[in-house]
């Protein structure tokens, strides 16, 4: 055999190779973006059936109206979207959805205390201090829905947030078998929203996959919380106005 044929036959065995891993790569990369497109298709489908507008849940005397933080403006107030969901527990609230509040967010009692302000802004609004519960604990939307539940012993709840994150809420609430309905609190527009609907697609994936394995891969895990730091980090405040769907 000659050294040509011989070069040729390792050429295209080389060839043949590379390809096979190439295709190998291609299929799972088709396979993983697959599941997560389709966990988000049934978190969505999920949720969307359960989003209520506020008058539709008056007197429905839930055992907690559950609001979850938002951020702080430099000057420790609510940020606007966090002012949003506010106003709309206060007037949930006020309307008997539910028995009482439970302000859920995150704390640092040196430099940020997300539910002592929350607290002051419902209390401004007109909401007595002993209809509020405090979590200083709600540091992730799992966490706040977690703890309404094993912490401070909700069966029922309604949860308040932008519609684009009631979805995920709503699923980790099923999840852990915790009746919840969702009432979004979009009066305004915001910036940033098609960045924040992208980081929300990596957070419900996070959150599916947590809600159902504590010991899913660190890798995974990790790969997901980058991204969605990623996005966090170079983002401004969101953007929705989507009206509540009747049901």
């Amino acid at each position: 055999m000659s050294q040509d044929s011989k070069a040729g036959r390792l050429i295209t065995g080389l060839f043949s190779k590379l390809w096979h891993l190439f295709a190998t790569i291609l299929i799972l990369i088709l396979l993983i973006t697959t599941i997560f497109i389709g966990i988000n298709i049934y978190v969505l489908a999920q949720g969307s059936n359960n989003l209520w507008a506020p008058n539709e849940l008056a007197d429905k005397n839930t055992d907690l109206i559950l609001v979850l933080g938002a951020g702080l403006n430099a000057d420790g107030k609510p940020s606007p979207m966090l002012a949003e969901r506010l106003d709309t527990a206060a007037a949930l609230y006020k309307n008997k959805a539910g028995r009482k509040l439970l302000l859920s967010g995150d704390t640092d009692q040196n430099y940020y205390d997300e539910t002592k302000a929350m607290q002051t802004y419902l209390k401004e609004a007109g909401i007595p201090e002993k209809a509020m519960e405090i979590d200083p604990d709600g540091t992730n939307t799992y966490n706040s829905v977690l703890r309404a539940k094993n912490k401070f012993n909700a069966h029922r709840v309604i949860v308040v947030s932008q519609q684009y994150h009631l979805y995920r809420a709503l699923n980790i609430a099923k999840t852990l078998d915790l009746k919840a309905y969702g009432v979004p609190a979009d009066q305004h527009p915001w910036e940033g929203r098609q960045v924040y609907e992208s980081r929300e697609f990596w957070a419900r994936i996070k959150d599916v996959l947590q809600s159902h394995s504590e010991n899913w891969p660190l890798l995974i895990k990790d790969g997901l919380n980058a991204g969605i730091d990623w996005s966090r980090d170079h983002v401004a405040q969101p953007i929705f106005n989507f009206d509540a769907k009747k049901k």
